[in-house]
């Protein structure tokens, strides 16, 4: 196929991407092996994740079956993509990195396993109010809206940096299923410090689909 030497930028390769996991869904399904439904969509994702920069790293010595598609568990509105191997493994595949070339990099698992260490309270917050207006634009929210930090949650991690003169780890373990980064057991201390930080510093709001996206993260 050789498609992605036809597309010049990277925000090309992304749209095009996500163009064919729309394909995907409408003629095949979420979560559903793609390979004997349709060779074409199992060959472009092939040659879309041998484009991620960690391949031989990721994929290693295993023998690559199948793909599918599936909601992230993170963003009910986004795709994930899943290898599936011959040993009947998965992994989960950034296909944002294939198309840009990015890593990503300590800062980004250790920013991940912070936000697993305090899902907990993102979905007491959520449990536990009566939730019916986007904290930004007032719209009325339907059961899809997102629990946000008003301090960006970058700024809560770099405080907390700051506060404790933190020793960002190096290596972490995966979440099963999801596969998010989340600490390692002889880090369970520097979880628990942020737990407490995050409890404590952390003002979560509702906030709509719409307001979500349109807040800088960066």
């Amino acid at each position: 196929m050789d498609i992605f030497k036809q597309l010049s930028s990277q925000k090309k390769k992304l749209d095009y991407t996500r163009n064919v996991f729309k394909k995907i869904k409408e003629n095949i399904g979420i979560n559903t092996h793609i390979r004997n439904y349709n060779i074409n969509y199992y060959e472009f994702l092939y040659e879309l994740i041998n484009l991620h920069p960690n391949y031989d790293n990721k994929i290693g010595v295993k023998i690559i079956t199948d793909f599918y598609i599936r909601y992230s568990a993170m963003n009910k509105t986004a795709f994930e993509l899943v290898i599936v191997f011959d040993d009947n493994t998965e992994d989960v595949v950034s296909w944002n990195c294939c198309c840009t070339g990015r890593k990503h990099n300590v800062k980004h698992r250790f920013n991940e396993a912070l936000r697993q260490c305090v899902d907990s309270q993102i979905l007491e917050f959520k449990n536990n109010n009566d939730i019916f207006k986007c904290w930004n634009c007032n719209c009325d929210l339907n059961d899809k809206f997102h629990i946000d930090h008003i301090i960006l949650f970058k700024d809560l991690v770099n405080q907390f940096i700051k506060e404790y003169n933190i020793e960002i780890p190096l290596k972490y373990d995966k979440e099963e299923k999801i596969f998010r980064s989340k600490f390692k057991k002889k880090d369970e201390k520097l979880s628990q410090l942020f737990y407490d930080y995050h409890k404590e510093k952390a003002i979560l709001k509702p906030s709509c689909i719409q307001c979500n996206l349109k807040r800088s993260k960066k």
